[in-house]
């Protein structure tokens, strides 16, 4: 019987008896010697060692995630290696069910050997999902568009490639969020080329609520007063393009904002303008601006 444990070779004393007819024992004890033959191919083995998160999570609030990663097999991996983390309801992954998150590629020049660690992080933000337990899970997956073998058999271990922590979703208090208010918008020049117009927007954000917040404002050209939801796969309204305030807007602050939209559709009667913010917001009533077209535009 073969297995892949790597061992001495064995000897042992054989005993002979009961010679069979016409034949006759000149040694009763010979030696005999068991060659190991197992042979194992020398192979990386990417390890998570550590995971770290916030405990509790808001909706849409950035946190950072921090995670150690070793090599502790034989050779460096000739494969790269994704970091792939997942929202779960227990501490088993199950890609099928399981929220994937996020998907990190380390840097090219970042190298395992072995022995070698790492450390990696990464920002992100978890939306309305269901308030209670969970754990987040993290899987450093071997990926190489030239290996054609199973991953057992281009790493030692794959079961130290996946860690799982509890957190917990939390429900924002009304005194913990943000209250985006987007007016003054303004269109500050429209040219026409080649069936192409470029329109220059202005518009003003307002932060009324008690929290920071990033947020995106969203422009459209619409033929009624409202941001139209998908009917049968289309929408009649006109997404010019959105701008992503990467700054934050603290309470009580306005900033104002001056963008250029290009577009090659027909003008509509509306420019719909939206801001949304990255976690929950206290009044969405307000978050809608609309603005009456010049029929010279």
């Amino acid at each position: 019987m073969s297995d892949n444990e790597i061992e001495e070779d064995e000897t042992l004393l054989v005993n002979l008896s009961n010679p069979a007819e016409n034949t006759r024992i000149w040694n009763f004890q010979g030696v005999g010697t068991i060659l190991d033959d197992d042979y194992s191919e020398p192979l990386p083995d990417i390890k998570i060692t550590e995971f770290n998160s916030p405990t509790t999570i808001t909706p849409g609030e950035e946190i950072e995630l921090n995670w150690e990663v070793v090599n502790q097999g034989d050779i460096e991996p000739s494969f790269m290696t994704n970091f792939q983390i997942y929202l779960s309801k227990d501490d088993t992954l199950d890609p099928d069910e399981d929220i994937l998150i996020s998907s990190q590629w380390p840097e090219l020049d970042i190298n395992f050997e072995p022995e070698q660690s790492h450390q990696f992080s990464q920002q992100i933000r978890i939306f309305e999902e269901e308030k209670g337990d969970h754990h987040l899970i993290i899987l450093a997956q071997p990926v190489d568009s030239q290996i054609e073998q199973e991953p057992t058999e281009i790493e030692q271990n794959l079961t130290n490639n996946i860690k799982a922590i509890p957190v917990e979703l939390i429900e924002l208090k009304d005194e913990d969020k943000a209250d985006l208010v987007i007016k003054n918008i303004a269109i500050e020049e429209s040219t026409q080329s080649d069936g192409e117009t470029s329109m220059t927007i202005s518009w003003d954000v307002t932060n009324k609520g008690k929290a920071n917040t990033e947020f995106s404002s969203w422009f459209f050209l619409s033929d009624d007063q409202e941001i139209s939801e998908y009917e049968n796969g289309k929408n009649n309204d006109i997404l010019l393009g959105t701008y992503e305030e990467s700054a934050t807007l603290k309470p009580d602050q306005t900033k104002e904002f001056t963008q250029e939209f290009l577009f090659s559709e027909e003008p509509k009667q509306y420019l719909l303008g939206y801001v949304n913010p990255f976690n929950s917001d206290l009044n969405w009533d307000d978050n809608t601006f609309v603005l009456d077209i010049p029929p010279t535009i």
